[in-house]
């Protein structure tokens, strides 16, 4: 897996999430060793991508069970 730079903030970074494309070239939302969500890129523009990163990362942090 390869790690996309610069879509968290170093604050979710050191809380343990990552965002990184897979081997099928998705973008993979992380909290350690479980995977949040899965995006393919060819569906987003980078705006759109990065909103529905901080709306789940909005979800997580308030505790809410996200079903995939």
């Amino acid at each position: 897996m390869m790690k996309v730079w610069g879509m968290l903030s170093s604050e979710d970074e050191d809380a343990g999430f990552d965002l990184v494309m897979d081997e099928e070239w998705y973008i993979v939302l992380l909290n350690g060793d479980k995977t949040l969500a899965r995006f393919d890129p060819r569906d987003y523009t980078t705006r759109e991508l990065l909103s529905e990163i901080e709306e789940i990362l909005k979800l997580v942090r308030e505790g809410i069970k996200i079903e995939n």
